[in-house]
């Protein structure tokens, strides 16, 4: 059986008996990489349009995971930040820090299009 990704974190399920001679690699950037992000990382977006997506990726480090994002942008414009979908049983709880200049609005939106949540941003430079 082939490796698998978990639902929640995207953390490599190494099957047994599989990876010989690189599972170490694997499970060091499972604990000390990804799981390390979801509990104290902190990703810094830069918004250069009026849209942007989080990443999200299996067994590797991605925005949509960390605990924290940072936001960073010139443009003075309302936007939107995609959360990618997530397994339906996880409740994803993200810090959203602002280091835009100017007062706008921001709203976080699943891709499945729900409103998540509506922040008014103000600089905090």
């Amino acid at each position: 059986m082939p490796s698998t990704y978990s639902p929640d974190l995207r953390i490599e399920l190494i099957a047994n008996g599989e990876k010989s001679g690189t599972w170490g690699t694997i499970t060091n950037d499972n604990l000390g990489v990804i799981i390390e992000d979801a509990i104290s990382g902190l990703a810094s977006v830069s918004i250069t349009s009026a849209n942007q997506a989080l990443t999200a990726q299996n067994g590797a480090v991605d925005q949509a995971r960390c605990a924290a994002v940072a936001l960073t942008t010139v443009t003075t414009a309302n936007f939107n930040v995609y959360v990618p979908p997530v397994a339906p049983t996880v409740d994803v709880i993200f810090a959203i820090l602002s280091y835009c200049l100017g007062l706008f609005l921001v709203l976080i939106v699943s891709f499945a299009s729900f409103l998540v949540a509506e922040l008014v941003m103000d600089s905090l430079l």
